[in-house]
């Protein structure tokens, strides 16, 4: 298996797959946000705030040359950690789960992370997204806390994992 990362492209191709990856209805379920996008807005949001933060560029992760898995990484605001502080979203494809890609798309993007802009990286989890827990303990996060997110009317109940050097 060739995996590799190759940089997100501002352009409908990519938007598309990103939005198509999103709307899923298990990965909805995985959403702060669960309202699925519609193109005419996701696609102004995808050129306009995928795509601000300096040195963290969107990117899609490869399996021999096809698209598995969307990462995307913003500055975090929310910890008392030293130094520049990510937080990392991932999508793996709906066709590509459960074949023990995250833990190795995840590795792959948080070390390319650590090696240019961020000092540290955390991911906030929903509890019940049991798939994605085990993929970042096994990329080699490490859980610093559990708590509530209160976002879009609901509250959620999230685990907290950090990476570092």
């Amino acid at each position: 298996m060739n995996l590799k990362l190759r940089k997100a492209r501002i352009n409908e191709e990519d938007a598309r797959k990103v939005m198509l990856w999103r709307n899923n209805p298990e990965t909805l379920e995985m959403f702060y946000d669960q309202t699925p996008k519609v193109w005419e807005s996701f696609w102004v949001e995808y050129q306009e705030k995928y795509f601000v933060e300096p040195g963290s560029v969107p990117h899609f992760s490869m399996v021999d040359g096809h698209d598995v898995g969307f990462l995307r990484a913003n500055e975090y605001g929310e910890t008392n950690f030293p130094g520049r502080v990510f937080d990392i979203d991932v999508n793996v494809a709906p066709s590509e789960r459960g074949k023990g890609l995250g833990a190795k798309i995840i590795k792959m993007y948080a070390d390319q992370l650590l090696s240019s802009v961020a000092d540290v990286i955390v991911a906030e989890v929903k509890k019940q997204n049991i798939g994605s827990i085990k993929s970042f303990l096994k990329a080699g996060f490490m859980e610093f806390d559990e708590t509530v997110r209160k976002k879009y009317g609901k509250e959620f109940e999230i685990n907290r994992y950090i990476y570092q050097r």
